[in-house]
This record gives structure tokens, sequence and C-alpha cells, in this order.
């Protein structure tokens, strides 16, 4: 259909979710090859959502998400 319309075709799209402070963002940098996102040794680094494009891909990069149906007080706190 975008080849009908004389559009290129769209890039991939890689989301990169999980637990906080696993290396999501490290991940996301090693494939770019280069910085796109701030990355460091702490939780809470990534506020949003943030796309970036590397050759051909989307690559999304997400804050950490903690499941509700496994949160207790003390299950949070060992993860964060």
């Amino acid at each position: 259909r975008r080849a009908l319309r004389d559009m290129r075709p769209r890039n991939v799209r890689v989301a990169v979710i999980g637990y906080p402070n696993v290396g999501k963002s490290a991940l996301l940098n090693r494939l770019a090859g280069k910085v796109k996102a701030k990355s460091e040794n702490r939780a809470g680094v990534t506020k949003a959502l943030q796309w970036s494009r590397v050759e051909g891909f989307d690559l999304l990069d997400s804050p950490g998400i903690i499941p509700a149906k496994f949160l207790t007080q003390e299950v949070a706190v060992h993860l964060a």
C-alpha cells in the first residue's frame, strides 16, 4: 500500500520494556552504537517514553515498570 503511494517503507519498531534499573537504556545505546538515551547506574533516569531512530529501526525506551499484582511495599523497595 505504501509503495502504491510512492512512500518509503516504514521502519521496524522495537520496544524495550522491563523492571527498573536493569539496563534498558544501556541496551538501546548498544543497539544504536552511540548514546541515544541517557543512562546511569541508578533507577529513575528515564522519566518518559523516548523514541530513537537507527538504521531502519525505531527504538522505544521506557521507564521501569513494576507489575501491580507483584507489588507489596517490601518488593517495591527491593526493585527500586
